[in-house]
């Protein structure tokens, strides 16, 4: 008999598949529109059915995705062995919290936080919690589905100890952004959903973690102060 996760994971890749077979059925009608224009960029038909045979081709490498990644418990030590990475301390925490998706990941790593092996023990520890996340959240998926077709917006708050200092353009987590753009949203070609990323530091008694926020371009505004202040 399946446990409660097996059943939920195996309930959203066939989520998924109903999902791109719906898309690869859209795409094939965008695309026989397409076939029947002059292919002139100057054509408005053309940019319009592009634009759509385009989205449609993302969102079913989105749904394939989905249904590879979200399966059985991984194991860390495993994952850790075949990519040659050292894991973490403290496993990451994915949150829906706000209307906003929030990503904590304690204890990472300053000094040398662009060395590639430390990035992808970041990595990897963020995408087996977006993993988890998506086994536990239950009846909230459909409110993060809008993340795949909106414009969207990634906030990154630093939290370093008091008397700590540095330079804000050393702490490069663009891996997880791209992870976060993937995984969420459109993913692949952030300019065309991602309108603003921004990145704050602050000092707060002996604290070392990293929060990361997907927010809607069209509730950034109203939460703004709730981001900046969420430490």
């Amino acid at each position: 008999m399946l446990n409660s996760k097996e059943n939920i994971s195996n309930s959203i890749r066939k989520k998924e598949a109903v999902r791109c077979f719906s898309n690869i059925k859209l795409l094939n009608k965008s695309f026989s529109d397409l076939l029947s224009t002059d292919f002139s960029e100057k054509n408005a038909e053309y940019s319009i059915l592009a634009a759509k045979s385009y989205t449609y081709a993302i969102h079913i490498l989105k749904n394939m995705q989905d249904m590879l990644l979200v399966s059985e418990q991984k194991s860390m030590k495993d994952i850790a062995n075949r990519k040659n990475i050292q894991l973490i301390d403290k496993k990451p925490r994915v949150l829906y919290l706000n209307d906003v998706i929030k990503v904590e990941i304690p204890m990472f790593l300053l000094k040398q936080i662009k060395k590639k092996a430390e990035i992808d023990s970041v990595v990897t520890a963020v995408d087996l919690a977006i993993d988890d996340f998506f086994v536990n959240i239950g009846g909230k998926s459909h409110k993060i589905d809008d993340f795949q077709t909106c414009t969207y917006a990634i906030v990154e708050n630093y939290v370093i100890p008091e008397g700590y200092h540095i330079d804000i353009d050393r702490i490069d987590f663009s891996p997880v952004r791209d992870l976060l753009s993937i995984r969420f949203c459109s993913g692949f070609d952030d300019s065309r959903r991602l309108k603003t990323n921004l990145k704050t530091v602050k000092n707060h008694r002996d604290d070392f973690y990293a929060c990361l926020y997907l927010v809607r371009m069209e509730d950034l505004p109203s939460k703004l102060d709730w981001l900046m202040n969420d430490y």
